[in-house]
């Protein structure tokens, strides 16, 4: 399913309340509307202090709908992923290929994690 213009401006919306909520206003954010060929409806490339927000342009999970509830815990999730960041890259740097791959499964979880305990 496509995602709209009109959901790519609601997804920038609250990816821009929830850095607010978390207090991070040390990056520099821009956000992009492209077709990912990924499994993923969004996700996040940092380098340094610049971070990319990307919302798919082809919706991918057949079983999360496409609406406003999801693009909120979508945007959340991703605005979670630029919180820890520092912190799995810091590591990540200093580990083997295999250590690398074990923090960003621990990231991905710990993102998923405090996507379902914080709410509004």
């Amino acid at each position: 399913m496509k995602t709209t213009n009109q959901q790519f401006n609601y997804f920038k919306e609250r990816v821009n309340y929830w850095l607010k909520e978390f207090m991070i206003n040390d990056f520099n954010i821009r956000f992009a509307h492209e077709l990912m060929k990924s499994k993923f409806n969004a996700k996040i490339i940092r380098r340094s202090r610049s971070v990319a927000v990307i919302l798919n342009k082809e919706w991918q999970s057949i079983y999360t709908p496409l609406n406003d509830y999801e693009l909120d815990r979508t945007a959340k999730h991703e605005v979670i992923h630029i919180m820890i960041s520092k912190i799995v890259d810091f590591n990540s740097e200093n580990t083997d290929e295999k250590d690398e791959k074990f923090l960003r499964e621990l990231g991905e979880e710990l993102t998923n994690k405090l996507n379902n305990l914080i709410k509004e």
